[in-house]
């Protein structure tokens, strides 16, 4: 049995589409297939904005769960680094409000 490891795309397909300038996968649909004189396809895709966009085969994918927990993970990770960020953030402020109130730590009053 000949298995085809060839990804291809028909036109209704629901896919994610790489946006390059929000490095995220973004849903679309294969709106038309155009083939250039080597027969190498390009996509008219329908995003979900409602926007077209020519595209190739390397810059889009079928729909899987593997790709929604892709996209989950990195979510996931980008909400954890903001909010390792914010609690830095207060973790500054309060030290910056005692140091400015006068507070001092019980180790620097040991050192009297």
């Amino acid at each position: 049995i000949e298995v085809e490891d060839e990804v291809t795309f028909e036109v209704g397909d629901e896919v994610e589409y790489f946006d390059a300038t929000l490095s995220i996968w973004v849903d679309a649909k294969v709106k038309q297939i155009d083939y250039d004189d080597e027969l190498v396809p390009s996509y008219v895709i329908l995003l979900a904005t409602g926007r077209e966009k020519n595209t190739i085969k390397d810059r889009i994918r079928h729909k899987s769960i593997e790709n929604l927990m892709d996209a989950l993970n990195v979510i996931i990770g980008k909400e954890v680094r903001m909010r390792r960020k914010l609690l830095r953030s207060k973790k500054k402020n309060i030290v910056g409000k005692s140091l400015h109130n006068g507070n001092i730590n019980d180790d620097e009053e040991e050192g009297d």
